[in-house]
């Protein structure tokens, strides 16, 4: 009987069930194809309620401190390891749009791109390296990419959509960052200092004495007290759209670390934050909105995979938490299709 790596651990067909109804003793194929589809689209086709099933577990965040060795990276050398699609999708981002073609006009899209961060915006595309360009950075980010569990169980389930070879590059100045959002699936993200030297300016430190420093601090809320922490944004931090299109201020940090410790759930906080260094990789788990801010300038690749395991959770999040609390924002856009790939999973199954 075939096993598979999951997580870093072997795992029996025989050994999972219906994370949902809790039927014990079905094939991965089965259970990620029939029984199991028909149960997350349940949850789907349900009424949002806001709050997380009580058998649907919730997996904290984390971080691995040194994750990976190669710590810093040169901008423009990464840049030209990714093909011109990549590159182009960069552009049109609502971040850097209105500054594109002014950049273009006088430069490529390598040099425009490096130019847009120089003066502050957000450069974000898809990470897509161009294999017909030799590109160390690149290379260096596609290996710490594969050393993470991915999607390759699914790939074994009919129906699913393996979209872990995807990735998102985003690199940005001290400041910059992504408002509150959740992520329906499991998602990672690795940040590297930047190797820059803008034109005009002194030269910065080059002895390695930036692996110690926060390039970026995460703020997580907890699932199961999200639209609680929305009402607190909107009344007692003053931001009228709650959650929508919120960056915590350091104004802010106080009276959210306390609501964190006045909700407590098992005796831990339920707003955390993360300090994330060059070489740390952070795992963000399915249903925690949360905020990221750039300390330093930094790049930063993120990905997001399926477990088939947890689609119970992703399908619980997409309903209660990323429909109600983000509706009609972009980040809260169903990226991953999780809503699509249940329905198709059982048409398919059945």
């Amino acid at each position: 009987m075939m096993a598979y790596k999951v997580q870093g651990a072997t795992v029996s067909p025989d050994t999972l069930c219906c994370s949902h109804c809790r039927s014990q003793g079905m094939t991965v194929v089965r259970l990620a194809s029939k029984h199991q589809l028909k149960c997350w689209l349940k949850i789907l086709g349900s009424k949002p309620t806001c709050k997380a099933p009580a058998n649907v577990e919730v997996v904290w965040p984390n971080i691995i401190h040194g994750f990976c060795a190669s710590q810093r990276v040169d901008p423009a050398t990464l840049l030209r390891g990714l093909t011109p699609e990549a590159l182009k999708d960069g552009f049109t981002r609502p971040a850097v749009e209105a500054k594109a073609n002014e950049a273009l006009a006088e430069r490529d899209p390598v040099a425009a791109a490096v130019d847009l961060f120089d003066r502050g915006l957000y450069f974000q595309c898809n990470f897509e390296p161009n294999t017909e360009v030799e590109s160390f950075p690149c290379q260096t980010l596609m290996i710490v990419k594969a050393a993470r569990p991915g999607s390759h169980i699914c790939e074994a389930a009919r129906g699913l959509t393996d979209t872990s070879r995807t990735g998102l590059l985003m690199l940005g100045k001290a400041g910059l960052g992504t408002k509150f959002h959740v992520d329906r699936t499991q998602a990672e993200n690795v940040a590297f200092s930047v190797i820059h030297k803008p034109k005009g300016k002194a030269k910065g430190k080059r002895d390695g004495s930036q692996a110690h420093f926060v390039l970026a601090r995460w703020w997580f809320v907890h699932p199961h007290v999200a639209p609680k922490f929305a009402e607190f944004v909107r009344d007692s931090l003053h931001h009228a759209d709650g959650l929508q299109e919120f960056m915590p201020k350091p104004e802010h940090w106080e009276h959210m670390l306390a609501f964190g410790s006045q909700n407590a759930i098992d005796g831990r906080d339920v707003v955390i934050v993360l300090n994330q260094g060059p070489g740390d990789i952070v795992m963000v788990p399915p249903g925690w909105p949360h905020a990221v801010s750039n300390v330093m300038p930094c790049c930063k690749l993120a990905w997001d995979h399926y477990d088939p395991r947890y689609l119970a959770t992703y399908s619980a999040v997409h309903r209660d938490v990323a429909s109600p609390l983000f509706r009609g924002d972009t980040v809260g856009d169903d990226y991953m299709a999780i809503g699509p790939t249940v329905t198709q999973g059982i048409e398919q199954a059945c």
